[in-house]
């Protein structure tokens, strides 16, 4: 299995997420409008470098903390998520 390593090269992301609580929802979407474009309503794409993208993971990971999302339910199928694609490395 190859393993991409993360460099200083901008890297091209999609970005996907479904948050059920509107006011975090909000805030994610406004934090990811800084850094890249939307292509569809929960789908942004992002064209960062990898210090960039690591500062957005946590600032991602921040609000979530503050919405008290990682413990919002128990059954698993209904956990709220934000997913990162790497599409490619220029």
């Amino acid at each position: 299995m190859r393993v991409l390593r993360l460099g200083r090269e901008k890297m091209y992301i999609s970005v996907t997420y479904d948050i059920s609580q509107t006011k975090a929802r909000n805030k994610v979407v406004q934090l990811l409008e800084r850094y890249g474009f939307r292509v569809q309503k929960s789908v942004f794409e992002l064209e960062i470098k990898e210090p960039q993208f690591r500062g957005l993971k946590l600032k991602l990971e921040d609000i979530l903390r503050k919405a008290n999302i990682y413990y919002q339910n128990q059954n698993m199928d209904n956990l709220d998520s934000i997913k990162f694609y790497i599409l490619s490395k220029v």
